[in-house]
């Protein structure tokens, strides 16, 4: 079975959740009987938000990461050829021409 990583926001919405709901009966209820899941809440919250302060103190300092296809990346002239059946303009990197499928040296 693989491992899934919840994300901080999960645990946070479940606390509160929990807590508030735990609060509510009790107060319907008039009793203090669900203290221990009010508690409960309140840990779940706190534990989404130390994730949340943890993925950002771990990513400060870290680069971000820089995807080859940015929009500088389709500016930059890469070299065009020209196919040599029906005059379309290729990147050199192409080995056939998209329009008629001709083979490109």
């Amino acid at each position: 079975m693989a491992k899934t990583k919840l994300s901080w926001i999960v645990f946070v919405v479940t606390g509160l959740i929990v807590a508030a709901m735990s609060y509510i009966l009790d107060r319907i209820r008039g009793t203090k009987n669900l203290v221990f899941f009010a508690f409960i809440g309140v840990v779940l919250i706190l534990y989404g938000l130390s994730k949340l302060l943890m993925g950002i103190a771990i990513n400060i300092g870290k680069p971000k990461r820089e995807y080859k296809h940015t929009p500088e990346y389709h500016k930059k002239d890469h070299g065009y050829k020209y196919c040599p059946k029906c005059a379309s303009k290729l990147r050199s990197t192409f080995n056939f021409c998209y329009n008629c499928g001709e083979r490109v040296n």
